[in-house]
């Protein structure tokens, strides 16, 4: 800790606070991470105890992001951070020319831990998951559609929205994962709610599948029976659409004037709801085989022999 003090002329006590006022507070505290757990092989959850970090998963990432710098030999910050790991292995004063030596030895030996760190490489496939997420689909519609599990869309999801956090801290953001990640999802959230009570578009509402209106009356209302027919022009009421029709006609017969109780009792039945050409007409059963017989008189022609 004294070594990095002293590479960044900061104060031990102001590392650990996290003090704001300190410029490039989060490169130092992430190099710290870094020359922590390389150097003294400390836990990722004691480091993260030793610097007040309650995420673990920021300190694994920390001490990545500065292994990537330490291997890579034009990095600034992979400068400094070899000079202090020179001073913590090599107090003594040397030369320029062991000096430069010795860079190059902690180079070669440092670089291997960067070859964990790197870029993550983004499928075509990862980025169209993505893009069905962040359009308010659900885990398991997303995973119907690539034949993949609800689970592994969600791990797909997490890392690319890592990646992309990630690549918001190289361009100089600071950002908390933990706090993207549930930004991301309310937003997911939210969107599936919409999608939900969004209203469909209503179908046209036709009379029958095959018929826009009846073939006999051309109503839309009375419902159909068959071949086009309405239950009026057929004579087939449903449901309780029969009794509405005889209370319009007056539940009477329309020729003797007959009730439907006195028609029950005299037929043992109940009034005709017929169609002889001139409309309905309620007709108890005299009065329709009366007006039946006419009809088929004057079709065969009986009424002129």
């Amino acid at each position: 800790m004294s070594a990095i003090s002293e590479g960044y002329n900061v104060s031990i006590n102001k590392i650990l606070e996290k003090d704001p006022k300190i410029v490039r507070i989060k490169e130092i505290r992430q190099v710290t991470i870094y020359l922590l757990r390389e150097l003294i092989h400390i836990s990722i959850p004691r480091i993260g105890i030793i610097l007040g970090i309650k995420n673990r998963s920021y300190v694994g990432k920390s001490y990545f992001v500065i292994a990537n710098e330490v291997g890579n030999k034009d990095s600034v910050i992979g400068k400094r951070v070899r000079d202090i790991i020179l001073k913590i292995l090599y107090p003594e004063n040397t030369s320029s020319a062991e000096e430069s030596k010795k860079q190059l030895e902690i180079l070669k030996i440092f670089s291997k831990a960067s070859k964990i760190f790197k870029e993550t490489k983004i499928e075509e496939r990862e980025w169209i998951i993505l893009k069905d997420y962040r359009a308010g689909r659900t885990l398991q519609e997303i995973g119907d559609k690539f034949d993949l599990s609800r689970e592994r869309i969600r791990q797909i999801v997490n890392k690319l929205l890592r990646s992309e956090a990630n690549n918001k801290e190289k361009e100089g953001y600071e950002i908390e994962f933990d706090e993207y990640l549930n930004a991301a999802k309310i937003i997911h959230k939210n969107l599936r709610v919409a999608r939900k009570t969004k209203k469909k578009p209503v179908k046209e509402k036709r009379w029958s599948r095959f018929y826009i209106k009846c073939r006999g009356c051309g109503t839309t209302i009375t419902p159909h029976v068959s071949l086009g027919y309405c239950e009026r022009c057929v004579g087939n009421y449903r449901g309780g659409a029969r009794e509405k029709e005889i209370l319009k006609l007056g539940a009477a017969c329309n020729r003797c004037g007959l009730s439907r109780e006195e028609a029950r009792k005299k037929y043992g039945r109940d009034l005709y709801l017929s169609d002889f050409g001139s409309g309905h007409m309620l007709l108890c059963r005299g009065c329709f085989m009366k007006a039946q017989g006419d009809r088929l008189g004057k079709n065969h022609g009986w009424g002129s022999h």
